[in-house]
């Protein structure tokens, strides 16, 4: 999982420093509120629909936990 995290900072950096040249860091701010509310809720939504009696992973668990962290390493960047 910590590699969606390092692949969603370091691929979009030169997008963001781009945007915090042209639109100021008011804007990145803003992105990554969004980013690591989606993230976050993501993680504890994902958290609270498992039933806490269930030993084995979900299934597609993973991924989604994966696509989450996703958003928080973007919002790292933006950040």
């Amino acid at each position: 999982m910590e590699s969606s995290g390092m692949m969603s900072q370091y691929t979009i950096a030169a997008v963001v420093g781009w945007v915090i040249d042209t639109q100021g860091p008011h804007l990145c701010s803003l992105i990554a509120a969004f980013l690591f509310t989606t993230g976050f809720g993501g993680f504890a939504a994902e958290v609270y629909s498992t039933p806490g009696n269930q030993v084995s992973a979900v299934a597609g668990a993973f991924y989604r936990f994966t696509f989450c962290f996703f958003f928080v390493g973007l919002g790292t960047v933006f950040g």
